[in-house]
């Protein structure tokens, strides 16, 4: 599977979106966005 390296997804701390580097999506704790 092909991902990009970098996403521009909603940052919540500055509330607004922003470039974040995106590493390959796993389950469980590992993952950032899993939630």
């Amino acid at each position: 599977v092909n991902v990009p390296k970098t996403r521009r997804t909603y940052c919540k701390k500055c509330g607004r979106h922003q470039p974040h580097k995106v590493t390959q999506y796993k389950k469980g704790k590992d993952s950032l966005y899993a939630q």
